[in-house]
């Protein structure tokens, strides 16, 4: 599980640029969450605008501090899309996307008069879709991936850029080594 995000400059020859970009993680005071952000980074998308889109496992299983696992999309200078009076960090689709442990993100481009799309793929198998403008969509459920006889562990997703297909990378029943 990540702790922060990094970019990766890619050289032509020689050693290539690696930087952390700052971003703001929670503040926890007394086990209460005053101000909300990105805990465990566990995948990463970008927008068509160059944004990111981080999925955020929170918090391990049985940890006492109530984070939640969700998206966050994040500018190219790691500003949070912020909501309320004062304005905090807010995820994408809180009240809708509802997950268990995020493991893949994905964004479809425009194309054939639908909206540039947020996927999020969730441990369970269930697949959401968020339509642009991400801040104020709701989620929709679009898709379970679970098999009616179990074996589901999904690990990474992406979008064929030539049909606009989503390709999930399973383990089947096995986790990750």
């Amino acid at each position: 599980d990540g702790t922060r995000v990094l970019t990766v400059t890619p050289a032509a020859a020689g050693v290539s640029a690696v930087t952390g970009l700052v971003l703001q993680g929670p503040t926890i005071a007394a086990g209460a969450v005053s101000v909300d952000g990105i805990a465990r980074p566990s995948c990463v998308a970008v927008s068509s605008d160059g944004s990111l889109l981080i999925g955020d496992t929170a918090v391990p299983a049985g940890v006492p501090i109530p984070l939640k696992n969700c998206v966050w999309h994040v500018d190219q200078v790691g500003g949070y899309d912020l909501a309320g009076a004062p304005p905090e960090p807010q995820p994408v689709a809180l009240a809708t996307l509802t997950l268990s442990n995020v493991v893949a993100v994905a964004v479809r481009p425009a194309q054939g008069g639908a909206p540039e799309t947020l996927y999020v793929l969730d441990l369970s198998g269930h697949l959401f879709a968020v339509p642009a403008p991400f801040r104020t969509s709701a989620a929709t459920q679009v898709a379970s991936l679970a098999p009616a006889s179990g074996g589901l562990w999904p690990v990474g997703m992406t979008v064929d850029p030539a049909s606009g297909d989503l390709l999930v990378l399973d383990r089947g029943s096995r986790p990750p080594e």
